[in-house]
C-alpha cells in the first residue's frame, strides 16, 4: 500500500485510541467520587441469645417459696426484704450472666403487700418476659388492686386471680343459727304481743255483738256477718298474722253430729272473711263439736256459754 495512503488511517488510529483512553480514565475517578462520597454504617445486631431473670414466688396459707434465678444479690435481696418475717423456703440462684430488669423486681415488690395478706393460696411467676399473678381471694377488690397495678406497669402481665367465697367454719356457722334463732325468737315475741292485742280486740267484738247461726244450722245471722267483717277489718290491718277458727257446740244431740255442725259453722265464718278479701291461707277453720265445753252443760245458760266460735291468732 502506499505510505501516504497509510498513513492518514494510522492517525485516525491513534486519535480513537488516545479518545478511549480518555475515556475510561475519566469514568474511573467519577466511580471513585461517588465511592468516596458515602460512608457505610453496620447497625450492631440484638443479641438473640440474651437471657433474663425468671422467678416464682408462691404461697400456702402463710408459707412463702422464693425459685427462680436473679442477675445479682440486691435483686434476690429486695424481694426477701418485702416478704419480710413470713415464713420462707429459698431455694432461688444468682446468675451474673443474667440481664438485670429492675423493672420487674419493683412491679414484684408492689405486688407483695396484698399477695402476702390477702392471698391464701398463689404464686407470682416471672418468666419469658411475662409476669404471671395466679391464686384465689375473696374479696373482688384485692383482685382489682393487683389488675391495677399490673395496669400501671409496662411489663407484660397477665392476673388470673379468681375471687371465691369463704366457707364458713364450724364455730361461724354456730354463730349464725344462734343469731337467726335470736332473730327469729324477737320477731316470735313481737309477734306474739301483736297478736294478743289483735285477740282482746276480737274479743271486745265478740262481746258487743257474738256470732250466732240459726238454729242447729251452719247459716250465719245477719248481724253476725257485720260483726265477722270488723274482725276481717282487724285481718286486713295486720296482714303478718293468721287466725285459727275454733267451733264448739254444746253436748245436746249426736256426737257426730255435733262434730260435723261445728266444722260447717266454722267453714262458714271462713267463707265469709274469704269473700271479705281475706286469703285462704291465713284462716285455718278447725270443729270440734262437744269435746272441750268451757263450763259444764248442766243448765241451758252454761250450753249456751259452750255454743260458741273462738278466734287465735298466730303468726305467719
Amino acid at each position: 500500500m502506499n505510505r501516504k495512503k497509510l498513513l492518514p488511517i494510522l492517525l485516525f488510529l491513534l486519535l480513537l485510541l488516545i479518545l478511549l483512553c480518555l475515556w475510561c480514565h475519566t469514568e474511573t475517578v467519577v466511580k471513585n467520587q461517588i465511592k468516596s462520597s458515602h460512608t457505610t454504617i453496620t447497625a450492631p445486631l440484638k443479641s438473640t441469645n440474651s437471657k433474663t431473670i425468671n422467678f416464682n414466688l408462691s404461697k400456702d396459707k402463710n408459707s412463702f417459696e422464693l425459685q427462680g434465678n436473679f442477675s445479682n444479690q440486691e435483686e434476690l435481696e429486695k424481694i426477701l426484704i418485702d416478704l419480710g418475717a413470713n415464713q420462707l423456703k429459698n431455694s432461688s440462684n444468682i446468675d451474673e450472666t443474667l440481664t438485670q430488669n429492675s423493672k420487674v423486681i419493683a412491679l414484684t415488690q408492689s405486688l407483695i403487700p396484698i399477695f402476702s395478706e390477702k392471698y391464701d393460696k398463689g404464686s407470682i411467676t416471672y418468666e419469658n418476659e411475662k409476669l404471671i399473678v395466679e391464686g384465689s381471694v375473696t374479696n373482688r377488690a384485692d383482685k382489682d388492686a393487683i389488675s391495677t397495678l399490673l395496669a400501671n406497669s409496662t411489663i407484660l402481665s397477665v392476673n388470673n386471680t379468681i375471687v371465691v367465697t369463704p366457707q364458713p367454719t364450724a364455730e361461724e356457722l354456730a354463730a349464725i343459727e344462734t343469731q337467726k334463732e335470736a332473730k327469729e325468737a324477737r320477731k316470735n315475741a313481737i309477734i306474739e304481743e301483736k297478736a294478743k292485742k289483735i285477740e282482746a280486740k276480737i274479743q271486745k267484738i265478740i262481746a258487743f255483738e257474738d256470732i250466732n247461726f240459726e238454729l242447729n244450722k251452719a247459716r250465719l245471722t245477719e248481724k253476725s256477718i257485720k260483726t265477722i267483717s270488723h274482725i276481717a277489718t282487724l285481718l286486713k290491718e295486720n296482714p303478718e298474722v293468721r287466725v285459727k277458727i275454733g267451733g264448739h257446740t254444746d253436748d245436746l244431740g249426736d256426737d257426730t253430729h255435733n262434730l260435723n255442725l261445728s266444722q260447717q259453722r266454722v267453714d262458714a265464718v271462713k267463707n265469709s272473711l274469704i269473700s271479705m278479701d281475706i286469703a285462704e291461707h291465713r284462716i285455718d277453720a278447725i270443729g270440734y263439736g262437744e269435746t272441750q265445753p268451757l263450763v259444764s252443760n248442766d243448765t241451758e245458760e252454761n250450753r249456751r256459754k259452750n255454743r260458741r266460735v273462738e278466734f287465735k291468732i298466730v303468726g305467719e
